[in-house]
């Protein structure tokens, strides 16, 4: 599955879909489940796009955020889990959407951040010692925060950045992505650092702290300080340079092809 987002002067969205399946084409929100070989207009007014494997999520300049696709564990907020193949509206008064397939966030003008879909409440030690998340579904928006400035939904966790620009994070954090570590859930939101700016990847846990440094959970789910800015191309597509960590860690550089929730899929690129 290929989607790629295109807008025009920051207002008019453009969608370019092409798959194998048609229910995934839920995701163009025209209406149809027709593949769609060429740009479509769909929708004016358009500040920001968040599009998932399933699902697509928009923001318009007027604060309303609205949804199609699959609506798996109602993730598009209509009290149902029923596929929409339209836009319906979800929420107003919102300046940002973060969203993965089976979370979404909202974060509101006034700082309170709300979720719909999957909502991981519970964690239960096996017998091998491991922990594993159990969860619930949210098929209408769901207050889970005050006082947020920021926020960014990573494979199964949730992170955001409060008044006090502490951030925090939650959720099943499957991949270690919370960087704490381990793979262990926190289901109770945890703190994770202190004087953080604003996030600056898409795709992983990298942010930026109050004095400019720069920090970024590494291959072994631990955070550690960059010497690298990480450059957005696109939505699906961010190149990270070559990074140093205080810890002597290297990477090369890659381009990273993904959205808020797939597999990233590494490039190798010359030096």
């Amino acid at each position: 599955m290929f989607l790629s987002l295109l807008s025009k002067k920051l207002f008019t969205i453009f969608l370019y879909f092409s798959v194998m399946f048609p229910i995934f084409t839920l995701q163009l929100g025209d209406g149809t489940t027709v593949n769609q070989l060429s740009p479509k207009k769909i929708m004016e007014n358009v500040i920001q796009v968040c599009a998932t494997d399933f699902n697509t999520f928009v923001l318009k300049e007027d604060g309303s955020a609205w949804g199609t696709g699959l609506n798996k564990n109602g993730i598009l907020g209509n009290q149902t889990t029923k596929y929409s193949n339209d836009f319906v509206k979800i929420l107003v008064d919102v300046k940002k959407i973060s969203a993965s397939d089976n979370t979404a966030v909202f974060l509101k003008k006034d700082g309170t951040l709300w979720l719909t879909g999957i909502y991981y409440n519970e964690k239960t030690k096996k017998s091998n010692g491991n922990y594993v998340a159990s969860s619930i579904a949210k098929n209408t928006p769901f207050l889970i925060q005050n006082d947020v400035i920021d926020v960014l939904v990573i494979k199964s966790s949730v992170f955001y950045i409060k008044t006090d620009n502490s951030l925090w994070g939650f959720g099943a954090n499957t991949f270690g992505e919370m960087g704490l570590g381990s793979t262990e859930p926190e289901i109770i939101p945890v703190k994770i650092a202190s004087n953080v700016k604003n996030f600056i990847s898409l795709t992983d846990l990298a942010f930026e702290t109050l004095n400019g440094a720069k920090y970024r959970v590494t291959l072994n789910n631990t955070i550690s300080l960059i010497n690298k800015t990480i450059k957005h191309i696109s939505t699906d597509l961010v190149l990270y340079q070559k990074y140093t960590y205080e810890s002597g860690e290297k990477e090369e550089n890659y381009l990273v092809v993904a959205n808020y929730a797939t597999t990233l899929q590494y490039f190798k690129m010359s030096p």
